[in-house]
This record gives C-alpha cells, structure tokens and sequence, in this order.
C-alpha cells in the first residue's frame, strides 16, 4: 500500500482494537478521547459521521 502524506508523518495505517488503541503512542495524543468516542459510537451503532 501506497501512502499519500506529502509531509510523511503518517508512518503506518492499520485497524486495532479499542485495547491496542489504548497503548499505542499517537503522534497526536489529543485525538485519542475523539478516537474513543469514535469506537463508542460505532459500537453502539451509531455512525460517527
């Protein structure tokens, strides 16, 4: 898989679990509550959209 970031910050691109989510290092680490809730919603069944 190609990745399209011209500034090549994005160094992988995978789906893990809300567990692993949890103990990945995020470059960004203010997404993570956004994350979370995405995950909330979709378990929920509810789109995150």
């Amino acid at each position: 898989m190609q990745i399209q970031g011209p500034d090549h910050l994005i160094h992988e691109i995978r789906w893990v679990s809300e567990e692993a989510l949890t103990e990945l290092h995020l470059s960004f680490p203010e997404d993570q509550p956004l994350l979370n809730q995405m995950l909330q919603k979709q378990k929920e069944g509810v789109d995150g959209t």
